[in-house]
């Protein structure tokens, strides 16, 4: 029996192999067949939100590093679809995940750290996302967590040491690179009196604005297509429709001058070049009232980029007059530092 099974599987992987060397993509297959998990709104919505930011200068159009990601993005969305993408490949490329044991391990420890730093009691009022089917949720104490879960509650804590007005206040807080929108989640769960953007490549922001809504039912929510139409994004405007807001990277363009209170970045700058890194750090000094929140590779080198990508800590051109609170290894890692900086 297992020889059958043998043979059919080596079967299977000559054909995608096949295909592969062909230059036909599985997603394309899917879609072919009618097998394809995404809808054909879905679709047309990424076609556009890729044009939008096809047409958009730098540094906002996908760097050479997501670029190269996109066909895996058609693959694993076409072939998943945008349910449960805690669990899907989309989520587990970005969080590294090998082993349920280690991850298991590396939960409990980061939550044994949060537990010392959470004043805020996050830990006990925002239950994990993550279904329990997956395997990826965790009950600790009582506490039902997730690794996505801690590590949006460990960045959050981090900037509220600088400023916890982000989880009491009426504030605008726009998250670049925000993946499925996990820090969105615990925000707006801690303090729903905030204004959350997820902002984000067409890709991730297919994902965000499919799965944030279903996370946080009762949240306003203003899709990409409606931000689209917004002629500038004011501190008025926000903070008087607060909710959920999805808006594509060129968008920072439509953001007026300090109407936003927190810029958070994990992980997406380590991706762009340095002169990519330089213009948006023109585009936060601009809009940014209060802090920056950044959390990158301390050496990209390291961590095998081999691209245009910027180096490392020592390369990114933090401006002179940010006052620089704290850079340090996050938590959970000595590969990345994070750093908080409060802008005049």
């Amino acid at each position: 029996m297992s020889f059958w099974a043998d043979l059919k599987q080596m079967a299977v992987r000559g054909v995608w192999g096949a295909f592969r060397r062909a230059g036909i993509r599985k997603g394309q297959i899917y879609r072919f067949v009618g097998k394809g998990k995404l809808t054909p709104q879905e679709r047309q919505l990424l076609s556009l939100m890729r044009s939008d930011n096809a047409a958009s200068p730098s540094p906002f159009r996908a760097s050479e590093f997501w670029a190269a990601l996109n066909n895996s993005f058609d693959d694993w969305l076409e072939v998943e679809g945008l349910s449960n993408i805690e669990s899907k490949s989309v989520n587990l490329f970005f969080s590294g995940h090998v082993s349920h044991r280690l991850l298991y391990y590396a939960s409990w420890l980061l939550y044994q750290n949060l537990k010392t730093r959470d004043r805020w009691k996050i830990l006990e009022t925002v239950p994990a996302t993550a279904s329990k089917e997956s395997g990826l949720g965790y009950l600790f104490e009582g506490n039902y967590v997730s690794w996505d879960l801690l590590i949006s509650i460990d960045a959050l804590c981090a900037i509220a040491e600088v400023d916890d007005s982000i989880l009491t206040q009426p504030v605008t807080v726009l998250d670049l690179g925000s993946g499925w929108g996990r820090i969105g989640y615990v925000l707006q769960s801690v303090n729903p009196k905030s204004t959350y953007i997820a902002c984000d490549l067409p890709e991730s922001l297919l994902i965000s604005s499919s799965y944030l809504p279903h996370v946080l039912p009762s949240a306003r929510v203003f899709a990409y297509s409606a931000n689209r139409t917004v002629d500038l994004f004011t501190k008025e405007l926000l903070l008087r429709d607060g909710g959920i807001r999805f808006c594509g990277s060129q968008d920072l363009l439509r953001f007026a001058d300090k109407s936003i209170d927190f810029f958070i970045n994990v992980a997406s700058f380590q991706e762009m070049t340095q002169e990519q890194v330089d213009q948006y750090f023109d585009v936060i000094d601009r809009t940014v009232s209060r802090a920056l929140y950044v959390q990158q590779y301390w050496n990209g080198l390291r961590m095998g980029h081999r691209g245009r990508e910027i180096i490392g800590y020592e390369y990114y051109p933090f401006r002179q007059h940010w006052q620089c609170r704290y850079i340090r290894d996050v938590s959970f890692s000595n590969l990345y530092f994070e750093g908080a900086y409060t802008i005049p």
